[in-house]
């Protein structure tokens, strides 16, 4: 299998896989997965989440979208689908950006994906003020999957605000 075709086999179908399958869709050896994000409570088996998950280790946001074609829009909430940005920066910030992709063996935009972060807490406030981020916020797992973030959230002293 080539990567596209890697891509398209986890990705189409929401499935789980035994650790042997999992390696050889991936491309990977089975103790690379079970060091990856293997969750050994599963019972020997792979969560498509789990596999999603991997996969980010693997390809860059930009080569899914591409093996994907048009069932990326299946895939993917409407706003975990990539989109341009435009900005500017200093000239030594760009070569600095453009030098760690390099080194890290990355898209920029990957870069820039991986640097913004933002907590169970702020995803929910925004998600009052632009419905679905929680969704593509929680990708690849379901928002009703979510009990585990607000139960860590109480556990911290709950969100604030009311939330």
């Amino acid at each position: 299998m080539d990567r596209d075709e890697r891509i398209r086999f986890i990705f189409r179908k929401r499935r789980r896989f035994t650790r042997t399958a999992a390696a050889q869709a991936l491309g990977r050896s089975v103790r690379w997965v079970e060091d990856s994000r293997f969750s050994p409570e599963n019972g020997g088996w792979v969560s498509w989440q789990e596999m999603i998950l991997m996969a980010n280790l693997l390809w860059t946001h930009r080569q899914v979208r591409h093996a994907l074609g048009d069932d990326f829009v299946v895939v993917f909430p409407p706003l975990a689908r990539l989109v341009p940005l435009t900005v500017q920066v200093p000239a030594y910030k760009l070569i600095a950006l453009r030098q760690e992709a390099r080194r890290r063996r990355m898209d920029t935009s990957e870069i820039i994906i991986d640097y913004l972060d933002v907590d169970w807490c702020e995803a929910q406030r925004i998600d009052t003020r632009v419905p679905g981020f929680l969704e593509a916020w929680h990708f690849p797992y379901l928002e009703s999957e979510s009990q585990g973030y607000r139960e860590a959230a109480e556990r911290n002293g709950g969100c604030g605000d009311g939330d």
